[in-house]
This record gives structure tokens, C-alpha cells and sequence, in this order.
């Protein structure tokens, strides 16, 4: 990353004004949070009470929780993912990998 920013500022000025750069300058540029509104606490301790009284049913699986509702579980992040996309319920999931330590 250090030497792919080295690059980008060492483009001539006039370069740096083309279209074809400004993703690079984008990606590669600073991070940036944009925070909301505080958490949603209530959200966060039912998905703390699910994974307490249910984590060891889904051992070794990513599990997507919402509002304390298991919406899904899998080995694979990704398919969790998907398949939660497809039925229109990524929105608001909070993804947990039950695993040792």
C-alpha cells in the first residue's frame, strides 16, 4: 500500500487530474469513518442472548443474526452471504464465526 500511495503521489500534477486515477486515489487514499447514530443496544444484547444460549448447536459455522433471530448458518461466510442476499435479508445481519478461542 505504502508504495502504491509513493506512486501516485509522485505523478506529474497534470496526471493526477485524469479520470483513469481518481479510483486508485480513492482506494489508496486515507480511510475514512462515517459514523451514525450510536448502536442499536438492545439489538446487541438479544444477539449476545442467542449466541449464549445457542452457539455451541452451530459450533465450526458462521451464524447471521438479527435482533436476536438467527436468519442462517453455514461453514462458509460467503454462501451465508449470498444466500442471505438472495432472500432480501442481508440488511441489518450481524455475522459471528462460532469457533474455539
Amino acid at each position: 500500500m505504502k508504495s502504491a500511495r509513493q506512486l501516485l503521489e509522485g505523478l506529474d500534477p497534470n496526471l493526477k487530474a485524469a479520470p483513469q486515477f481518481a479510483k486508485w486515489f480513492r482506494a489508496l487514499g486515507p480511510a475514512v469513518a462515517n459514523l451514525g447514530a450510536p448502536g442499536n443496544t438492545p439489538s446487541i444484547k438479544k444477539n449476545a442472548a442467542w449466541l449464549e444460549a445457542n452457539a455451541m448447536r452451530h459450533f465450526g459455522n458462521w451464524v447471521a443474526l438479527r435482533e436476536g433471530v438467527l436468519l442462517g448458518s453455514d461453514p462458509d461466510h460467503v454462501t451465508l452471504h449470498r444466500d442471505l442476499k438472495q432472500r432480501g435479508e442481508l440488511h441489518g445481519a450481524v455475522f459471528v464465526c462460532i469457533k474455539n478461542g
